[in-house]
């Protein structure tokens, strides 16, 4: 396998993993609040950091 290669995989799975990142976020924003506690507490964080990650921009993260 050349480089080019390796380099091209590697370009298209960051991204379609940008493109995840930036539905999932348009998602969060949307979301009724009590969905969205009921997913807080699901996973174990705040409405607040919730939203701090929603309204972020796709490259960065809040852990």
């Amino acid at each position: 396998m050349n480089i080019n290669t390796v380099l091209f995989r590697r370009l298209k799975r960051y991204i379609e993993n940008q493109k995840t990142r930036t539905r999932l976020k348009r998602r969060l924003r949307g979301m009724p609040m009590r969905e969205m506690d009921r997913l807080a507490w699901d996973i174990g964080t705040t409405r607040a950091e919730l939203l701090r990650e929603a309204h972020s921009p796709f490259w960065k993260t809040y852990r």
